[in-house]
């Protein structure tokens, strides 16, 4: 839901798949609530009001301004800016290795474009995140780190950079998560 960011096509026109479905999220309603399902016509046929298949409504089914907000939003979501959101994550994340290796804290990034994940733990070629990573407490107390020092990221060691940031916000968040790593190691060497 949250790969249309990665490439005007999204994920899929970056990699070059053809999806028997694609789905879209409040991206495409400039932030409200909505979403879309999109694909091939047979499929798509099969939600048809007149096929008596399956049902398909919404409560934002067609939302004016989810709609009027969406358009404008993706309009304004060019691959320039798509790349410029790349490159802000880019610099987040070495901003982050290069703390955590400051400290001696583990610390492994993935990276797609604008989506920035970490652990403290080195989870190996093809990991895929799941709740039973074992480095849990550690991503909670980071979590903790991070609000006290002003940031509001999932509460899962994720962020997703934007196009309403700019080059001296993203100097700012580097900051205070090199701030908030200063506190784990500090709340961690207090466990220990």
């Amino acid at each position: 839901m949250i790969s249309l960011r990665l490439a005007a096509g999204g994920y899929q026109a970056l990699h070059g798949i053809e999806p028997d479905f694609t789905m879209m999220g409040k991206i495409i309603g400039g932030g409200f609530p909505i979403g879309a399902v999109g694909g091939r016509r047979e499929l798509m046929q099969l939600a048809h009001p007149t096929s008596g298949r399956v049902l398909a409504s919404g409560t934002f089914s067609g939302n004016p301004l989810a709609m009027i907000a969406g358009g404008v939003g993706l309009r304004d979501l060019t691959q320039e800016k798509i790349n410029q959101i790349g490159r802000w994550a880019e610099q987040i994340e070495r901003g982050l290795k290069a703390k955590a290796a400051s400290l001696g804290l583990p610390l492994w990034t993935r990276r797609t474009g604008s989506l920035v994940a970490w652990y403290f733990y080195d989870p190996g070629p093809g990991c895929v995140y799941g709740h039973s990573r074992p480095d849990r407490e550690t991503v909670r107390r980071h979590h903790l780190a991070m609000l006290v020092n002003g940031l509001f990221p999932t509460p899962r060691a994720t962020l997703a950079t934007s196009t309403a940031m700019s080059d001296a916000l993203i100097e700012e968040i580097i900051g205070r998560l090199c701030q908030s790593l200063d506190d784990l190691m500090a709340d961690l060497v207090g466990v220990m």
